[in-house]
């Protein structure tokens, strides 16, 4: 069907040298869908580059520069924001339902086109955060590709793979890497993959996944498997169908060690894997009980430089970098300029000879009023130990430019507010603070919340987060928050 498309009156299909890729921007179901992922693939069988937009990216001028650094052919779009492409610089295509499609079996394909050049684009992601606004094109090569399917291939989890066919699931959108790798491993592992209704999705349809499905491994983003193993605490028939899984695949974050600990406590194995889309997956934890630390893939050629003036306690903080020789390092144009090394800007610490513990990333190490740094991922971590079970959902720690760290707390209950009991969100306060005052007894000054005025309550869902994985953006609770905060520390002087 596409092999003509992005020519307008082209009568066959440019090779792949001469093409510039396509953008395909999908509607409805957000790359999520059978048939967002039937086009995908169909664009590239029939011979071009696709560019995947997710609609999350709300801005068309965005796009539209995007499009333009990418020397786009023409764009692909669902019928249901055909009034957003109206303006489009480019031809302008829309979206084939596949169900229509099947009076085209009979057609025959064209050939099937390989490259010469393993170092040429298969496909074009995009980075999920955004520098001064604008997301940065991310250019995935045949032998870029080809290595994430070894990987895959070679994990350390897939000792837990049972002699089952591997049936495992979608975790977010087409779109987006994280997804497009499980399924390339399913398909190399000769599984089957489920493709949800909506992410997340209800229990029920859980239920559905591993009784009539056979899920084997559930994949997951950690915010949604946090709240899915809490409810498995409180409910033994949730409990006893996880239990049926062979292991559980989570990474775009980190899991709260209290209910991973928990988890693992209760048989279920949960394994965590570290990657991003430059660089596609490089670290794994085992699966192995007890043994929830990381450690580089077989073969996998990354580095841990030690950050200059920086600890964690008597630990050097180390920056993952990805060296240009390592078949894991992305495109040239997301190397840094002066070593031409991927700079990831994720921090560990080395717990043992090769196996390493996360401590967030550059970013989780706010600056403080007197340029101090504070690391917010172990301040959150210690609240949600202390406090998960029946105070706290969700917790961020916030205060850049100020002179101590502040908490904004989803409760566990919206009750907890105090909206009709001003006593009670004081009451909740100062039980927070009692019981991460051990903790913070022990750290610097700038690095302590030591004052129950320092605690912000929030109701639930009220922290802003990201689209895709659901995970908390810290600055924009810094934004959000800004009048509050204000008083905080205006009270504090």
């Amino acid at each position: 069907m596409w092999k003509n498309a992005p020519d307008t009156g082209r009568t066959s299909s440019p090779s792949k040298e001469s093409s510039r890729d396509l953008l395909l921007a999908f509607g409805k179901s957000k790359g999520t869908s059978y048939e967002d992922l039937v086009h995908m693939w169909a664009v590239s069988r029939a011979g071009f580059i696709p560019q995947l937009f997710s609609l999350r990216m709300t801005d068309p001028t965005v796009i539209y520069e995007l499009l333009s650094q990418s020397q786009a052919t023409a764009l692909i779009y669902d019928i249901v924001v055909a009034k957003a492409v109206i303006n489009a610089p480019l031809p302008v295509l829309p979206l084939a339902y596949v169900s229509i499609l099947a009076g085209l079996d009979s057609l025959p394909l064209p050939p099937l086109w390989t490259s010469s050049d393993a170092d040429q684009t298969l496909i074009i992601y995009h980075t999920s955060g955004s520098t001064s606004g604008m997301p940065k094109l991310v250019p995935i090569t045949f032998k870029w590709f080809d290595n994430m399917i070894r990987n895959s291939r070679i994990a350390p989890y897939m000792r837990w793979a049972t002699s089952k066919q591997h049936i495992s699931c979608s975790a977010g959108s087409f779109n987006h890497m994280g997804s497009t790798l499980l399924i390339a491993e399913s398909l190399e592992r000769v599984g089957c993959f489920i493709i949800p209704t909506t992410i997340p999705y209800p229990n029920s349809e859980l239920y559905g996944m591993i009784d009539k499905c056979g899920l084997t491994r559930l994949n997951m983003f950690p915010a949604f498997l946090s709240v899915l193993l809490r409810e498995a605490q409180q409910d033994p028939a949730l409990l006893k169908a996880l239990k049926r899984l062979d292991s559980f695949l989570y990474g775009g974050g980190s899991l709260d060690p209290t209910i991973e600990a928990w988890a693992s406590s209760q048989g279920l194995r949960i394994i965590k894997f570290f990657g991003s889309t430059e660089m596609g997956t490089v670290l794994t934890s085992t699966g192995l009980p007890g043994e929830p630390h990381l450690q580089p893939l077989p073969g996998c050629k990354v580095e841990f430089i030690p950050v200059e003036g920086m600890s964690e306690g008597q630990e050097q903080l180390l920056e993952l970098v990805v060296p240009p020789e390592a078949a894991e390092c992305p495109h040239p144009s997301l190397r840094n300029s002066k070593d031409g090394k991927f700079h990831t800007g994720d921090f560990f610490i080395e717990v043992a000879p090769g196996k390493y513990a996360s401590k967030g990333r550059n970013d989780d190490w706010i600056k403080m009023q007197m340029a101090l740094r504070c690391d917010t991922s172990a301040i959150e971590a210690n609240a949600m130990e202390t406090c998960g079970q029946d105070l706290i959902s969700t917790v961020v720690v916030v205060g850049s430019a100020r002179p101590r760290p502040a908490m904004v707390i989803e409760v566990k209950d919206d009750s907890l507010l105090g909206s009709n009991n001003p006593t009670e969100g004081l009451r909740v306060r100062n039980a927070i603070l009692s019981r991460i005052a051990p903790f913070h007894k022990r750290r610097y000054t700038h690095e302590r919340i030591d004052d129950a005025r320092l605690i912000l309550l929030v109701p639930k869902g009220a922290l802003p987060r990201t689209a895709t994985k659901g995970n908390v953006r810290r600055q924009a609770v810094e934004d959000v928050f800004k009048e509050e905060l204000d008083k905080i520390y205006t009270s504090l002087v």
